[in-house]
């Protein structure tokens, strides 16, 4: 972990750290490894805790804007959320997503979008008993997802050179931004 601020840094040893997300609200950040283990560290690295482990190999998190659940999408397309201050799980989805990508909650927490290799983006419902729906497929891999601050759009990159904004509601393709050779 490096400080900014302070210019110093922390070694921390950790199993074949993944994916990482810092928290929105905390000073915590959260280390998925290859190995499907998931680990909440403080910001200063002193202390390290296990909150998930025996999932697949971790290849998304994704924390909520109050910090309070953290989602991961592993290699088999299961998506799991964990109340962050109860150490908990409180879902278990499977996705059906066998090459999870990106995964970003929609402001509110009721909804997470997961984008993965074969250009689909699924909204999960986490609600009552979890549901999921296609919301849109893009004709390449889609490696990157992010979310606009009132929850409407949903921004994805792929590896073709090609981003895209959608509405979350409708999933219909607002604008296609083309990259250059």
């Amino acid at each position: 972990l490096w400080d900014l601020e302070n210019g110093g840094s922390q070694r921390i040893d950790l199993e074949s750290p993944q994916r990482v997300a810092f928290s929105p609200t905390t000073g915590h950040c959260a280390v998925g490894s290859s190995s499907g283990r998931l680990e909440l560290l403080t910001r200063d690295g002193s202390s390290s805790q296990p909150i998930l482990e025996g999932v697949a190999r971790i290849e998304a998190l994704a924390w909520a804007r109050d910090g309070r659940s953290l989602a991961t999408a592993s290699r088999g397309g299961e998506v799991v959320i964990i109340d962050v201050p109860g150490s908990k799980v409180v879902h278990r989805i499977d996705t059906g997503s066998k090459r999870p990508k990106s995964l970003v909650f929609i402001p509110g927490g009721r909804e997470l979008a997961l984008a993965d290799g074969r250009g689909t983006i699924t909204l999960v419902k986490l609600e009552g008993t979890p549901e999921t729906r296609q919301l849109y497929r893009h004709s390449g891999e889609v490696s990157a997802l992010d979310v606009s601050a009132d929850g409407r759009f949903l921004l994805f990159g792929g590896k073709q050179r090609t981003a895209g904004l959608i509405a979350t509601d409708s999933g219909r393709l607002m604008s296609r931004f083309p990259g250059q050779a």
